[in-house]
This record gives structure tokens, C-alpha cells and sequence, in this order.
């Protein structure tokens, strides 16, 4: 899971001149609020329907009350670490897939008993995570730890979890040795506590993640055959989320270290496994997170993520009738989860642009270089670097296209 850095001034400017639009709540990674609120918009501007005005004054009130939300998405982002700001690190196109923390419900909090308090702790961490403020996430998370500890006397499954979201971020924030440390004294916790493989399935993940960014590929390797042992054992031979980012992880790390035919194994495993996931299943309407026995928790980002790796690694030796389809099922999940609106089916659009455009087909190029613009620019208006070069594809592809017409009217009048 890697989140994007979002600022707090950003994201007031964008409620002031975008709000409208609902540009804040795309920017602060609530997706489907936004989409209500342009869709408010065009149905206050642009319906012949009676009572369709009465969209404005619906969107009017709500931002209205977005500037409260607002104030309390960013408050987090207001309190720096005591260390200085690391330099954000550049955003890949696609990688290796972690577990994420662990999702969890806000809190009401109706005494001050230290498990209330460490409840409230996590809550804090989770929403630091979230926003993209993984400097004051590891602090608040390294508390979280702490009281951990204090609430059980010393060891305990508490302690453990904590310590492995704590490990997670300091991979996301590239303190390698740091994350490391924590998940060594995570899996000795997990020893001494006896717990079953099940525990070690999310440590040993994320060291596989940490030695694969840190240039130890056998290391990697290693570990990441043991994870999606202990993810197939866990759903007893069965197909979860766990298995399906174990192979995904593993197949990412063939592709990046040159063995693109041991990669396009472990991905065709994955997939596999993928289509016994209705959540998965692009066809499966109505069958939302969860729906079905195995579907894990309906990671849809992992889906597409997975998709589209698969599709790249084709794509690279011109099997782009094999490529498309994954791209497409890739797009056809992010429109079921998000309307598509998320960097992953940006990606997946850049892509079947690219695609297109070796094919000769211009014109349904330029269609997807422009939908790769717009969704840069709503849900990663910081990540100027993708915003450039999808306009520059938009660009030439519309510059050639103009070409080609232009030459054809002189033919036609000679």
C-alpha cells in the first residue's frame, strides 16, 4: 500500500476554487463523495429535470460543511515528526504489493481505560497513514507500541500487530533498518507467544518487501515462497487476498530481476487464484468486498495492481493481445469499486493508450491519454512529473492527428 503525500494547503485551495467540482475529496482519496458531488453539479447545470436545481442548493449546503471536513482531514497534517521531513520518495508506476494496516472503525470512546486509549492511538496512526503523513504516522504509531506493552506487561498479540503497521511505514518511509528491527522483534514475539503461521504471514511479507527494495533479491525471493506457503496454508488450500498478493509480489520481483518467464508463471498462478475471487471478478455485479466464502477482504487496488503488472510484463515482448484484456478487466474492477476514478486505472489507460497508439489507432490513443490527464490530475494533482508526460501524449498525439488531417485535405485539393 503506498500513499501519497497530501498537503494540508492544497487541499483547502482546492475546496476554495474546486469545490464544486468535489477536487478536495479526490485529492483527500474520498472517491466516491467526490464523484457525488460533480455529479450534483451536472445534474444542477445540465438536467431538464423538474426540481434538478435543487441539486445546486443540495451541493451549496454540503460544502458548506466541507469546510469543517476538511479542517479535520488535515488537523494531522498540521503536527510535524520531531525527526526533520524526509524527501518524499518518487512514486513508481506500479510495485510490489504490502498488507496493508488493518482498516478500522472510528472509535467512540466512552472511558479513559488504557485498551480505550490504545483504540484511540491506532485510530490517530491509521488516519495519519491515510493522508499520506507517514512521518507523523510512525510517531504516533511507535505510541501505539508502547502502550501496547504496558497493557499487556510485556508481550503480547497487541504488541505484535502494532509492530507490524509500525514496520510497514518505516519500509514506506525507507528506514529499512529501523523496519527491519521491528520485525525481527516481531517475529521473536510470535515465538514466544507460540502463535500459529498465521501471525507471520504479514512480517514476513513486508521483510520480503524491504530486501527487494534494499537490492537482496535471493533474500527476497526466499521469503516471498515462504509467504504465499503460509497465505495457501492459512485459506487451506483455498484463494484469498493474502494468496493472490503473495504471487503477486513474488512475480514482481522475477519481473524487475530480469526472468520474465518464471514472472508470467507466478502471475498466471495468481490469476488462477484471482478468478475464484468474486470480488475479483470484474463480471460478478453486486458482489461487493467480501461477498462469497474466500474472497478475502476485496482488496480491489491488489486486483487491478496485479492485472496490470501481468499486462506490462506482455506488453514489454508485444503480446498486446494478451495485454489489452488484462488492462481492460484491470479498469472494468477500479469502475466497480471507484467509477474509476484512482491512479490505478489512470495507469492502466496510459497504458492501453500506448498500446493504441503501436497499433496505429490515433484516435482511440488520444482517448485514453486524455482520460490518463484527467485522472492524474484529480487524484494526484501533486505528482507533476505524471501530469507532464501524460499531457505531452495528449499533445503529440494530437498534434499528429492534426497532421494527418491537414495532409489529407491538401491531397484532396490537389
Amino acid at each position: 500500500m503506498s500513499a501519497s503525500p497530501r498537503r494540508k494547503s492544497l487541499a483547502w485551495l482546492l475546496l476554495l476554487v474546486g469545490g464544486f467540482l468535489g477536487a478536495h475529496r479526490f485529492y483527500l482519496g474520498r472517491y466516491r463523495s467526490g464523484a457525488a458531488q460533480l455529479l450534483l453539479l451536472l445534474v444542477g447545470t445540465t438536467s431538464s429535470l423538474p426540481g434538478a436545481k435543487l441539486c445546486l442548493g443540495v451541493l451549496l449546503l454540503w460544502l458548506l460543511a466541507d469546510i469543517w471536513w476538511v479542517h479535520q482531514q488535515t488537523e494531522t497534517l498540521a503536527t510535524a515528526n520531531d525527526a526533520g521531513p524526509d524527501a518524499a520518495p518518487a512514486v513508481p508506476k506500479r510495485t510490489a504489493t504490502a498488507t496493508a494496516p488493518p482498516e478500522a472503525a472510528r472509535p467512540v470512546i466512552v472511558d479513559n481505560s488504557p485498551a480505550a486509549q490504545l483504540k484511540n492511538q491506532e485510530h490517530r496512526y491509521m488516519d495519519a497513514f491515510r493522508q499520506g503523513d507517514l512521518q507523523r504516522a510512525e510517531a504516533l504509531c511507535t505510541e501505539a507500541v508502547e502502550l501496547a506493552r504496558r497493557l499487556c506487561g510485556g508481550p503480547g498479540e497487541a504488541v505484535v500487530s502494532h509492530l507490524v503497521n509500525l514496520a510497514e511505514v518505516r519500509r514506506q518511509l525507507q528506514r529499512h533498518d529501523r523496519a527491519i528491527a521491528a520485525l525481527d522483534e516481531c517475529m521473536t514475539m510470535i515465538g514466544q507467544l507460540g502463535l500459529g503461521d498465521s501471525w507471520r504471514l504479514r512480517p514476513t511479507n513486508t521483510l520480503a518487501l524491504v530486501y527487494a527494495s534494499t537490492g537482496r533479491p535471493d533474500e527476497a525471493e526466499a521469503l516471498y515462497k515462504k509467504t504465499i506457503a503460509l497465505a495457501i496454508t492459512d485459506a487451506r488450500g483455498g484463494s484469498t487476498d493474502a494468496v493472490v498478493r503473495a504471487l503477486n509480489n513474488l512475480a514482481f520481483l522475477y519481473a524487475t530481476t530480469g526472468e520474465p518467464l518464471k514472472a508470467e508463471l507466478c502471475y498466471a498462478r495468481a490469476m488462477t487464484h484471482l478468478d475464484k475471487l468474486p470480488a475479483g471478478n470484474a463480471e460478478s455485479e453486486g458482489q461487493g468486498q467480501g461477498a462469497g466464502k474466500g474472497t478475502g477482504t476485496g482488496d480491489f487496488e491488489l486486483y487491478s495492481n496485479m492485472l496490470n503488472n501481468f499486462a506490462d510484463l506482455l506488453a514489454a515482448r508485444r503480446d498486446f493481445s494478451g495485454a489489452k484484456p488484462l488492462y481492460e478487466r484491470s479498469l472494468a474492477i477500479q469502475e466497480r469499486s471507484c467509477r474509476g476514478i484512482s491512479t490505478v486505472a489512470a495507469n492502466a489507460h496510459n497504458d492501453l493508450g500506448l498500446i493504441a497508439q503501436e497499433l496505429g489507432d490515433l484516435r482511440q490513443a488520444l482517448v485514453h491519454f486524455k482520460r490518463t490527464l484527467l485522472l492524474n490530475q484529480i487524484c494526484a494533482p501533486d505528482h507533476f512529473k505524471n501530469i507532464a508526460n501524460a499531457q505531452r501524449n495528449v499533445d503529440g498525439v494530437s498534434a499528429t492527428l492534426d497532421a494527418m488531417a491537414h495532409a489529407a485535405r491538401v491531397e484532396r485539393s490537389v
